[in-house]
């Protein structure tokens, strides 16, 4: 809206020199555009659009002015920001907001609202690496054997053989579940919108190392089957009630006290479907599709991961 409340709209190209109120609305229109397309097109979840959100929110406030007319070395000012600490934001946290802001000015850039991406070559420090934390295998086991709902024991069964994300997991409905599939699946970053579950689980059934933590497939199949019997609306029990994804920290940490496990964290299931994956001698490329990884970088990781298992598998497969 101008000063006088009347409407402004933004074409997407040829867009004019612009006054501070006029700049004020084109910059947050543009941003909600922005998420709106992120919510349609790449099916981030709320959690995620609430953080990107509010990082550009905080860019729009810093810069004072379009974000149209910003330069890279602003975006790099930005990033190095003094926080409420009065310190400099650790590495990890700097290249998630730059990753937004490239991801912003990209979409910009191929909406032609700019001639040119912004915040391409924007710098950043370089992350320091993570190890993938899978699961040990006799603390998954001891999970896995506690006698479990139908929802919690589908829960932990997509999260260890599938690699679900914690958000994948939150947003699930139990009407995309079919005898051994889910459907219209809406993956972070796109991808296969059915997974046969089947064809994770056949993975741990044919490798001698990884069936032990899998027992049978039947174990899944049945929850499943009470699972649609029962028909709740989200998979996930206690999903109703609450708000964010964040909730399923807490009921997995519940679980683990149930199963008097070690505590572990939901991601750590997609931790160890990759490292499983790579155990049982999946090739890199696969293991990338299946678990919808981002880049064959990421995926490496794990294969490294699991080297300390090559004598093993050898052994398995071959002998002394």
């Amino acid at each position: 809206m101008d000063e006088k409340g009347t409407v402004v709209h933004f074409p997407v190209s040829g867009i004019a020199h612009r006054t501070t109120s006029a700049t004020t609305a084109r910059s947050a229109a543009l941003t909600e555009s922005y998420l709106r397309w992120c919510e349609v097109r790449r099916g981030r979840s709320p959690a995620t659009l609430r953080s990107y959100r509010g990082l550009l929110q905080t860019w729009i406030k810093w810069i004072s002015s379009d974000v149209l007319d910003v330069t890279r070395a602003e975006m790099e000012f930005f990033l190095g920001r003094p926080r409420r600490s009065g310190r400099r934001a650790s590495a990890n946290t700097i290249y998630r907001e730059a990753a937004t802001l490239r991801a912003f000015y990209k979409w910009m850039h191929d909406e032609h609202y700019t001639q040119v991406d912004l915040a391409a070559g924007l710098a950043t420090p370089r992350r320091p690496a993570r190890n993938p934390r899978p699961i040990d295998d006799a603390i998954w086991r001891q999970l896995w054997a506690h006698d479990w709902s139908p929802r919690v024991r589908v829960v932990l069964a997509l999260g260890y053989f599938l690699g679900l994300r914690r958000a994948e997991l939150w947003n699930l409905r139990v009407e995309q579940l079919t005898e051994d599939s889910i459907v219209d699946f809406v993956r972070k970053g796109g991808g296969e919108q059915t997974l046969k579950i089947t064809n994770y689980t056949a993975v741990y059934e044919n490798t001698p190392l990884l069936q032990p933590l899998l027992l049978s497939t039947d174990l899944v199949m049945t929850a499943l089957a009470q699972v649609r019997r029962e028909a709740p609306t989200w998979l996930v029990p206690g999903r109703e009630g609450a708000q964010h994804p964040e909730s399923l920290n807490k009921s997995f940490t519940r679980w683990c006290s149930h199963a008097r496990t070690d505590p572990l964290t939901p991601h750590q299931l997609r931790h160890s479907a990759a490292t499983n994956l790579a155990r049982a001698g999946v090739p890199a490329h696969l293991i990338m599709a299946m678990l919808n990884h981002g880049s064959i970088d990421v995926t490496m990781r794990y294969i490294r991961a699991s080297g300390a298992e090559v004598e093993e598998w050898i052994t398995s497969r071959y002998g002394d």
